[in-house]
């Protein structure tokens, strides 16, 4: 759950990237601890922003219209001078051969950035995602420390980023779970 990600980061800085799926993330967030948020999301920097123990950084930039973001774009250096404890990313696409990919030349340039500039990149995407790619790499797979996504997943999936050294964590209506290991102790 995401009161359980906040549990682990009291005191943390953390970006939190626009998407459907982080926006989920940004719901659970309580507020019981002091936590700094940087996001490209007003309608997440509204959401956290009446919390008391929550700061906020919006990163300026020309608004995406479809997607409701800031591209970045006037944030340049001011992304260049932070650094994050972690950075929750709603990713547009994930596939072995290309890694991550996003729909545009421009987010794909400020998803480098902030990547770049973290301690732990928490990737999150259903599993509708996996095995596919958009048109612009953001870059490989390996730039990811945790994957969450759902349960649908396919194994091999699966296989492919625990095999790139990312930890899985499936997620339900019940919360988050590590990936299942089999009998044998290996993973499905």
């Amino acid at each position: 759950t995401a009161n359980g990600i906040e549990d682990g980061l009291v005191g943390s800085e953390m970006c939190i990237r626009d998407s459907s799926t982080t926006l989920q993330l940004a719901l659970g967030i309580t507020g019981e601890h002091q936590i700094s948020v940087t996001t490209n999301s007003p309608e997440l920097a509204l959401l956290v922003s009446c919390l008391p123990t929550v700061t906020v950084d919006l990163l300026g930039g020309r608004m995406i219209r479809e997607s409701q973001e800031t591209d970045g774009t006037l944030s340049g250096d001011a992304i260049d001078s932070l650094f994050w404890d972690v950075v929750f990313y709603g990713m547009t696409a994930l596939d072995e051969q290309h890694g991550i990919t996003s729909a545009g030349h421009a987010p794909a340039m400020l998803d480098r950035r902030i990547l770049a500039h973290t301690r732990k990149v928490v990737g999150l995407c259903d599993s509708s995602k996996l095995g596919l790619y958009a048109n612009a790499r953001v870059g490989p797979v390996e730039m990811l420390d945790v994957l969450v996504t759902d349960a649908n997943a396919r194994p091999q999936h699966l296989r492919m980023l625990r095999e790139h050294g990312v930890e899985v964590v499936l997620a339900s209506r019940e919360g988050v779970h590590p990936e299942p290991e089999t009998a044998d102790g290996d993973r499905p």
